[in-house]
C-alpha cells in the first residue's frame, strides 16, 4: 500500500468549478484536505485553523489574490502562499512575489502544483528548523551572558572568540579587551605550560572536567580557579574550537 503525506489545503477562489480542479490534482500526491473559500470573511475564519499551504487565485470579484495575502500575513501565520491563476503575466507574477507569494502556476498547467508544493514545503521545514535552532542559540546565549561563570570560547590555538560578562567580573579584562588574545592572558607564568597540554587533549576530542589550577586577574591578584574545557564540533562532527566553563573558588581553597 501506498502511504500519501496528509496536508491541510486552503483553497481561496471564485470558482467552485476551479477550487474541485485543485483539489483533484492535489489528491493525486496527497491525502489533502481542502477547505474551499471565496471573500474575506470566509477566508478570516479560515486562518483560525492551521493549514500546510494556501492556494489562491488571483483575480476574483471584490476579494484579489493580494487582499489573501494581506490577511494571511495579519494573521501572522507562517505558511507557503501559492497563486493558481488563470492568466499570469510578468507584472502579475512580480507583484505577488513582493506582496509575499511563494511561487505562481497557470491554471492550464496544473501539472506544476504538486512539484511546487512540494518544494515549498520543503522550505517550509527548513525555515521552521532554523527558527527553532535559532531560538535555541537564542536561549543559550542568554544563559551564557548571565551565567555568574566565566564562559569563555576559543580558536584551537588559544586565541579568545567569546567572552562572557562572568568572564568579565571574575578576570577584570572587558570583552573587548580580551576578545583576539591569547587565553594566556589570564595564566600566570607558573600554570601557563599546562594550556598546550590541555589543548593537546581536547584536540583528540577528550574533555577535561573539574580541573583546578591558578589563573591572574587583569590587577595581578592570583585567583584559584576550578575549570572544565571542552571542544567545540561542527555539523560534521570537526572540533572546531575549545569552551571552557571557570569558576572561582578561591574562598572556597581558603576555608579548605
Amino acid at each position: 500500500w501506498l502511504i500519501m503525506k496528509t496536508i491541510r489545503v486552503l483553497i481561496v477562489e471564485d470558482s467552485e468549478k476551479d477550487a474541485l480542479l485543485i483539489a483533484r490534482e492535489l489528491r493525486h500526491a496527497y491525502d489533502s484536505h481542502c477547505v474551499h473559500v471565496s471573500n474575506a470573511d470566509q477566508m478570516r475564519a479560515a486562518l483560525e485553523k492551521y493549514w500546510d499551504v494556501i492556494i489562491s487565485d488571483f483575480y476574483m470579484p471584490g476579494f484579489d489574490g493580494l487582499d489573501a495575502l494581506r490577511h494571511l500575513r495579519e494573521s501572522k501565520m507562517e505558511v507557503p502562499f501559492i497563486v493558481v491563476s488563470g492568466v499570469i503575466g510578468e507584472n502579475i507574477a512580480v507583484r505577488a512575489m513582493k506582496a509575499g507569494a511563494n511561487d505562481y502556476v497557470t491554471k492550464d498547467n496544473l501539472a506544476r502544483l504538486v512539484p511546487t508544493i512540494e518544494r515549498e514545503l520543503r522550505e517550509a521545514d527548513g525555515r521552521r528548523e532554523r527558527r527553532r535552532a535559532e531560538m535555541a542559540l537564542a536561549h543559550l546565549a542568554a544563559i551564557v551572558e548571565s551565567s555568574d561563570d566565566a564562559i569563555i570560547g576559543m580558536a584551537l590555538d588559544g586565541t579568545i572568540l567569546s567572552w562572557n560578562a562572568g568572564a568579565e567580573n571574575m578576570y577584570g579584562y572587558l570583552a573587548k579587551e580580551a576578545l583576539s588574545r591569547r587565553i594566556s592572558l589570564v595564566a600566570p607564568p607558573i600554570s601557563a605550560g599546562e594550556i598546550p597540554q590541555m589543548f593537546e587533549k581536547i584536540k583528540r576530542g577528550e574533555h577535561v572536567a573539574r580541573y583546578e589550577t591558578i589563573r591572574v586577574k587583569k590587577d595581578g591578584t592570583p585567583i584559584d580557579v576550578s575549570l572544565t574545557i571542552s571542544p567545540i564540533k561542527d555539523a560534521a562532527g570537526k572540533i572546531t574550537g575549545i569552551a571552557a566553563i571557570e569558576r572561582d573558588i578561591t574562598e572556597q581553597k581558603r576555608t579548605e
